[in-house]
């Protein structure tokens, strides 16, 4: 999503859970153990790209933003914030997110690129993943033994990640992009920067 963000100003503007399709890639492999290893208390956990053995791919771009030859005179866009059938849906987070998105975009065109609305839906479906996975509080996590597995470790990563984008409150991100999302990323180590150049 970062790279096509920088390619044509990219925005998927519907990635709920039917739209992510998950294959396992392992093929039988049940994997070397390597995810239940302990590390150190703050010992960093590389995260690393390709590493799950899921392959994910996104489908169903019809609400999507996209300036396909990378410029701004021919851009491809639904104006969902027109369509209030869309956002006065109710019974699931999607449709917070719908509406959380109009908020993002304000009075700016739908036609503009406001990449704000990918990391809504990244925010969307990691807070979907980690709703369905036990992890730990903060409170159970200091009392804890010194070590901890590398899948516990990946969990804590992922939650703070969460922690750091509060859709109701749109001011002050710290991530306004899959990009930046990418950049902290880096920044922490959870990737290499040569996994996630853009270029």
């Amino acid at each position: 999503m970062a790279k096509a963000e920088v390619w044509c100003g990219f925005e998927h503007r519907d990635l709920h859970l039917g739209n992510v399709c998950a294959r396992d890639t392992r093929r039988g492999d049940d994997g070397d153990g390597e995810d239940l290893g302990l590390v150190g208390e703050e010992e960093v956990v590389e995260l690393g790209l390709n590493r799950t053995g899921v392959e994910v791919t996104i489908i169903d771009y019809s609400l999507s933003r996209a300036a396909p030859a990378g410029g701004t005179e021919e851009v491809l866009f639904y104006d969902f914030v027109k369509d209030k059938q869309l956002l006065q849906g109710e019974g699931d987070l999607q449709y917070d997110v719908y509406r959380y998105m109009a908020a993002a975009v304000g009075q700016t065109p739908a036609s503009d690129f406001v990449p704000g609305t990918n990391v809504l839906w990244l925010w969307f479906v990691l807070r979907k993943l980690l709703d369905a996975t036990i992890i730990l509080s903060k409170e159970a996590r200091g009392k804890r033994e010194k070590k901890v597995t590398v899948v516990a470790r990946t969990l804590e990563v992922l939650q703070d990640t969460l922690e750091l984008i509060n859709p109701g409150e749109m001011t002050g991100w710290q991530i306004r992009s899959a990009g930046e999302l990418l950049d902290l990323g880096v920044e922490k180590r959870w990737f290499k920067a040569e996994e996630v150049l853009l270029a």
